[in-house]
């Protein structure tokens, strides 16, 4: 028996059977996570003023990154890359999710949760709204000076 971690579940012991591996990439899976469909489906929820939820067809090699722009796509929402959390929900306890993390890690069934970012689309006013504050041309450009002669 050897230790070694699988990529996508991250179970680590020792074991008997040997892990389906890629020397190359060094990279391990259990037979459990090799046997898992390649695409799926994985719903983000809010919770929170509005409780909200969107499902994505994805694939399981996806990163959390990769979501949180398809999630930003989805709904319009560009703010999610920069501030929006994906969090696994374990009971009563949270743990954050690294955007390099694999979907394959989250277990079928399991849904993530969004932090610090809407997951509904804008409304037409907060849409309006954003669009005239980045085109109004009479506000000089940050870090230029006006100099009147």
């Amino acid at each position: 028996a050897s230790d070694w971690s699988c990529a996508s579940c991250r179970t680590s012991e020792a074991r008997e059977v040997q892990p389906l591996r890629c020397n190359y990439c060094d990279y391990s899976l259990c037979k459990d996570c090799y046997a898992r469909p390649v695409h799926g489906q994985l719903t983000v929820k809010r919770i929170g003023g509005g409780s909200h939820s969107v499902t994505l067809k994805v694939s399981l090699s996806s990163n959390m990154l990769k979501i949180k722009q398809m999630l930003a796509e989805h709904v319009g929402r560009p703010e999610i890359l920069e501030h929006g959390k994906l969090v696994l929900q374990d009971g009563d306890a949270f743990s954050a999710l690294q955007d390099s993390e694999l979907v394959a890690r989250v277990k079928p069934g399991v849904d993530l949760i969004l932090l610090n970012a809407e997951l509904e689309k804008p409304s037409k006013e907060e849409a309006d709204s954003d669009c005239i504050a980045q085109k109004r041309p009479d506000q000089p450009k940050s870090g230029s000076k006006d100099k009147q002669r």
